[in-house]
């Protein structure tokens, strides 16, 4: 399942307004998705994020802990290449976490099931409350810690 596709899907319903924004940090020039003239880029995007229903995201390491500490409900649609982590485990533990959908999984056949999933509102409800229970963090704690204990 391709970020393309479900935003295509989500186009296709007239009850849904779609906004394909990208991150301004991003390393790739976005592509336009069906109807777009140009993708959006907004600069500190993790700051307007709770103004959406939900997002559709691949699982970058960023993008999965801005979305996480939004605790805005995600579709992930996971970007396997070589110059890629892991971004399977990081839309598996979302999903066992239950604030996202892990997309990678999903046939096209189920696409509808879902998006009807994303955009329900007790759903969304439900995942929100479950991404504020993630003992998400920044790391900066553990780094000043690991710095001080090899300053000593």
């Amino acid at each position: 399942m391709s970020q393309r596709q479900v935003i295509e899907a989500l186009r296709a319903r007239p009850e849904i307004l779609a906004v394909n924004l990208h991150s301004a940090l991003g390393r790739f020039p976005p592509q336009p998705a069906a109807g777009d003239d140009q993708p959006g880029r907004l600069p500190d995007l993790p700051r307007y994020l709770r103004a959406f229903d939900f997002a559709v995201s691949a699982a970058g390491y960023n993008s999965f802990h801005e979305l996480a500490q939004s605790e805005l409900p995600t579709l992930v649609v996971v970007q396997m290449t070589a110059e890629m982590d892991d971004q399977g485990a990081r839309a598996r533990h979302a999903e066992a976490a239950g604030w996202a959908i892990d997309a990678s999984g999903i046939a096209a056949a189920e696409l509808p099931a879902a998006i009807d999933r994303i955009t329900d509102p007790e759903a969304q409800r439900a995942m929100r409350f479950n991404a504020r229970r993630q003992p998400l963090g920044n790391g900066a704690g553990d780094a000043a810690a690991l710095v001080a204990a090899f300053a000593r």
